[in-house]
């Protein structure tokens, strides 16, 4: 697989182009869900994204492939009488770092939820049956 890699100025230009995205996603998950409440979940990912595009610098065609594999997990606890479910997750458990594109890595605009994190990210959920 040919690999193509730009510096960070390039890739700035680049992303603000809006060069064409081929993204593949193969994801799975296994789940575990005891009687006393305890669940588990762990979740791999592998993405395979090429990206072509002009950079607006140079006005040449630049390319950009990147293939990565994420690990999710999340671990919880149903309380009971379903009154709720506390819960803790992670996301790129391994740190993987990546380039990757997509609308969010593309605007400034940074209330869009990213689909992957590019650092190892920690989330925590209480929801509440009344």
């Amino acid at each position: 697989m040919e690999k193509f890699t730009t510096n960070l100025e390039s890739l700035d230009s680049f992303r603000n182009n809006f060069p064409d995205t081929f993204t593949h996603i193969g994801s799975t998950s296994a789940r575990y869900f005891n009687n006393n409440g305890l669940f588990f979940q762990v979740e791999p990912i592998l993405v395979h994204q090429n990206v072509v595009g002009t950079d607006i610098n140079t006005t040449q065609i630049a390319k950009l492939s990147e293939t990565f594999f994420l690990l999710g997990t999340s671990v919880g606890y149903r309380l009971p009488n379903r009154l709720g479910v506390i819960k803790f997750q992670v996301k790129n458990l391994l740190d993987q770092q990546f380039i990757y594109q997509n609308e969010w890595f593309r605007s400034n605009n940074r209330e869009l939820n990213p689909q992957f994190y590019p650092e190892r990210t920690f989330f925590g959920s209480v929801f509440i049956n009344f």
